[in-house]
């Protein structure tokens, strides 16, 4: 009797089919939201967004890093650089305190996509639009870490450039690194994962010269 019984073990349940099937639609919507190609200013931090109170408007300024590249890469800047603005007053960079929280990325989406003329309420493709910019909060950050190790060894500017570097990497990147592995599941996560285990894992410091040891 119990070797009947397995072959119908192996087959899911309806509801669980159609959850799946579900997410998998709210996935591909996100992705398609994220990854089209636009104009995109790439340094939309606070100190970026001027605000006119007499005109009711906003206004971008700051377009050195401007150009064309994925929606969600500019929307995972203007997140990332939540924390960083607040850095300036607690000379800190503290993601887990200042990085807007779920809720808040949902109903900016919301907001974002509704000005670009798109209608989002559906609340898996809100869920699955912020867990698809996870992996875009890693790019974000190495890229900091990238321009400001180049910087160092380039710019006469009494900065330090190399402790901007080491603090976007050991504050900013593994923390973001961590939400990233958190948020995937099953398979997806042996797959999806390995770049950022091995470069967070292999990455040791930066040193006074601007070399990143492995």
């Amino acid at each position: 009797g119990e070797e009947l019984l397995q072959p119908f073990a192996r087959i899911p349940s309806t509801s669980s089919s159609s959850s799946s099937s579900r997410w998998s639609r709210a996935k591909s919507t996100a992705r398609e939201l994220l990854y089209e190609q636009r104009f995109c200013h790439l340094d939309l931090q606070a100190g970026n967004i001027m605000y006119s109170q007499a005109d009711n408007d906003v206004l971008f300024i700051d377009f050195e890093n401007a150009g064309p590249g994925c929606v969600g890469l500019d929307i995972a800047t203007y997140f990332n650089g939540v924390p960083e603005s607040f850095s300036a007053l607690d000379e800190a960079l503290d993601v887990e305190r200042y990085c807007p929280s779920t809720r808040e990325q949902q109903r900016w989406l919301q907001m974002y996509l509704e000005g670009r003329g798109k209608d989002v309420k559906d609340s898996s493709v809100l869920d699955a639009l912020v867990e698809e910019l996870l992996a875009f909060t890693l790019l974000v950050e190495i890229r900091w870490v990238i321009w400001a190790v180049v910087k160092a060894g380039l710019s006469t500017c009494d900065y330090d450039y190399l402790g901007y570097a080491a603090t976007r990497f050991a504050k900013g990147y593994m923390e973001y690194k961590e939400r990233y592995l958190k948020g995937l599941s099953g398979s997806r996560l042996s797959k999806a994962s390995s770049f950022a285990s091995s470069l967070g894992d292999s990455v040791t410091r930066v040193n006074d010269k601007g070399c990143i040891h492995m």
